[in-house]
């Protein structure tokens, strides 16, 4: 049987190793460079860069308490934030959250599903 994570509901593994942590969530330096156009100060370009890793493995944007440590920890480290803020997610208002999750996608080239243009 397949597990969660392998599944059309995708879900972050808790249980992950840090070889696979390395290979799934480090970003790529173009990754990095969309999250530093935007000019962000640290916590933010975590945010955008756990966003970008998270919805670019699962397909949706997780809640903050889906997110384990060990993937925080070592996307964190790409972005200077200071090591406390590494164990906890990003707490930033809500409008950020927002933007950052417009921006995402887009950088993705996903479009929302419009029944409207796909109806023949």
């Amino acid at each position: 049987m397949a597990a969660v994570q392998d599944t059309a509901y995708p879900k972050l593994k808790h249980n992950i190793t840090k070889k696979e942590i390395t290979r799934i969530y480090t970003p790529l330096d173009e990754e990095i460079l969309f999250a530093n156009q935007f000019r962000y100060t640290a916590d933010k370009r975590f945010l955008c860069l756990l966003y970008i890793k998270c919805f670019q493995r699962l397909g949706y944007f997780p809640k903050p308490n889906e997110v384990p440590q060990s993937i925080l920890v070592h996307i964190a480290s790409f972005s200077r934030v200071t090591v406390d803020q590494r164990l906890q997610f990003p707490i930033l208002p809500k409008a950020t959250h927002k933007r950052i999750k417009d921006a995402v996608p887009n950088y993705f080239a996903v479009k929302t599903f419009d029944l409207a243009v796909h109806h023949t």
